[in-house]
């Protein structure tokens, strides 16, 4: 009886170390009415909201809450403005020292930000504090995005057992630079993508790369670099619905290692997209990039992204 307990015992604290060791962090979220995901994060003891956007490498903070827990000193440091990919400008004030004080669950540096402003530029509730992201360059962990239980938990590596009962499509992301990283080494992360194809009505066959980003609302936004083919694409777009209405499906997208094969009567078009007041291209030398945004994300149950291994899983309702 007590070989028989003991083994159990043993049986216990396997499984306890197994899971112990390999899940370091869990984050309770919610998802709000403009399907951001929020996060319920704690901060040298204090309770703050934090913006959840993969399509970011940074952490912001609102400068009044580094004030109140003395996270950053600031007195010296300097203020510049950033631009988002839609061409939106806030400020954010950085280190003179270039010291970036790390998070140790998203292994970001941080910066702040007054976000009385910042909120209204990525159109924020007022008790947003912040925004974190993930810098896929340095991130080793696995991020386990749980929609159904709506919780974000951060995984040194998946046990196998966990990875058995995992059902869904499992793709290899390809790695992607922005055309200027060497100038923003210390700045920019090389983004994880998956490849697949837009037909637009037909007539043009592209094949982006598609950046994984909860921080763009939609299902897909597209970012196109060559002046020409934006003219081309704008004016075409317009034409078929001026000729057939604005709900005539003229884009049909095909992921097919996430079995997607979608039209849709719309498609946003980012004209621009800047760094430091800088117009760079995040896709290299493609003429033409995509967003997978929220309306993507929320079609599954929950989302696993192997940052060491560049393998994500997608796992339907």
């Amino acid at each position: 009886m007590k070989t028989k307990r003991a083994y159990i015992l043993f049986l216990h604290l396997l499984v306890f170390y197994s899971f112990g060791f390999a899940q370091r962090k869990t984050i309770p979220f919610y998802v709000d009415n403009e399907n951001k995901i929020i996060l319920n994060y704690t901060i040298k003891g204090e309770k703050v909201k934090l913006f959840f956007d993969t399509g970011s490498n940074g952490n912001i903070l609102d400068i009044q809450f580094s004030d109140k827990v003395g996270f950053l000193s600031h007195k010296e440091n300097r203020e510049i403005a950033r631009t988002t990919i839609g061409n939106e400008v806030f400020h954010v004030i950085l280190p003179d020292d270039n010291v970036y004080y790390k998070d140790s669950v998203f292994n970001c540096g941080w910066v702040l930000t007054d976000m009385s402003k910042t909120r209204k530029v990525f159109n924020f509730g007022n008790d947003i504090d912040g925004l974190v992201g993930i810098n896929f360059k340095f991130n080793k962990y696995v991020i386990d995005l749980d929609f159904k239980n709506k919780q974000l938990r951060f995984w040194d590596s998946l046990p196998q057992s966990y990875l058995s009962n995992i059902k869904g499509n499992k793709i290899t992301m390809i790695k992607t630079d922005f055309a200027r990283e060497a100038n923003y080494s210390d700045l920019l992360s090389d983004y994880s993508c998956v490849q697949g194809s837009l037909t637009i009505s037909d007539t043009i066959q592209l094949h982006p790369y598609f950046i994984l980003d909860t921080g763009c609302k939609v299902y897909t936004s597209i970012a196109v670099y060559d002046s020409l083919l934006l003219k081309k694409m704008i004016e075409f777009k317009k034409n078929t619905q001026k000729k057939y209405g604005d709900n005539y499906p003229i884009t049909r997208l095909q992921i097919p290692e996430l079995g997607i094969d979608s039209s849709f009567a719309k498609t946003g078009i980012i004209k621009k997209c800047y760094i430091n007041n800088e117009r760079v291209n995040q896709f290299g030398n493609y003429k033409i990039g995509g967003l997978l945004g929220m309306d993507f994300f929320l079609q599954y149950e929950r989302v696993l992204i192997d940052c060491k291994n560049r393998i994500a899983y997608f796992v339907k309702k």
